[in-house]
């Protein structure tokens, strides 16, 4: 069970939505890391249980309701308040998925088998910044640093004796960010195929002819020739706006 009746999480990690058709072969994966996230959550419900006043419950519960509203959850915050409060969250619940999977912090990238081909160089982003996105295409660099902020708030937060307002100055950056989708594979240099600056001067569609052409073979998609890549980078660069 992911969530206890108290709303605290465990940080497991649950399926994610099937609606957003992640590509075969590709995995979902954090910006802002999972276990980060389940960190600011318990520290949310650690605080509300904490409130010595009615201002302090207050200020809280309207953090956790506004959270909940940011990650996408589909359902009324203020219910789940309610079972937080009698502590009769029950067993799988949908807020679970929204917890783990919000989705202006994900992004699709290849998996940590190397049966699909991921090279020496470039090892598992994990749930953590050890991730390509230092390397997306431009229209995403706001975006990952909004996240970057956020993320050091919410470990400010988690700080013994922390003020509530690291909470606030968090999802402040969070709720810039919301209604953004999951960043797609076709929008990430991955393995530097071409010079990064090459890469984000390509047109959306550009690139992704780019990487269609890199990963269509069956099997191993990232396996390529030295030619093959060539082929792929001159197909992206003449490909129409």
């Amino acid at each position: 069970m992911a969530l206890e009746p108290n709303g605290t999480w465990d940080g497991a990690r649950t399926y994610e939505p099937g609606e957003w058709n992640i590509r075969r072969h590709m995995v979902a994966h954090h910006i802002i890391a999972r276990e980060r996230l389940c960190q600011f959550w318990n520290r949310l419900i650690e605080q509300r249980a904490a409130a010595s006043n009615a201002m302090q419950l207050a200020y809280v519960e309207g953090a956790i309701v506004s959270y909940v509203q940011i990650t996408g959850y589909r359902g009324g915050a203020r219910a789940i308040l309610r079972l937080i409060q009698n502590q009769q969250m029950p067993p799988n619940h949908p807020l679970e998925t929204a917890l783990c999977w919000q989705r202006y912090n994900i992004f699709e990238g290849p998996t940590g088998d190397r049966n699909y081909g991921r090279p020496d160089h470039f090892p598992d982003p994990g749930a953590d910044f050890d991730s390509p996105l230092g390397r997306c295409a431009s229209e995403h660099i706001i975006r990952a640093g909004r996240l970057r902020q956020a993320s050091e708030y919410m470990e400010a937060f988690v700080a013994p004796q922390a003020p509530m307002t690291t909470a606030h100055w968090c999802l402040a950056q969070l709720n810039l960010v919301r209604q953004m989708d999951v960043i797609r594979v076709h929008d990430i240099n991955w393995y530097g195929l071409m010079p990064f600056t090459r890469f984000t001067a390509l047109t959306a569609p550009q690139r992704h002819v780019f990487f269609e052409q890199c990963y269509t073979a069956p099997g191993l998609p990232w396996r390529k020739t030295h030619a093959q890549i060539e082929h792929a980078y001159d197909v992206a660069v003449a490909a129409p706006a």
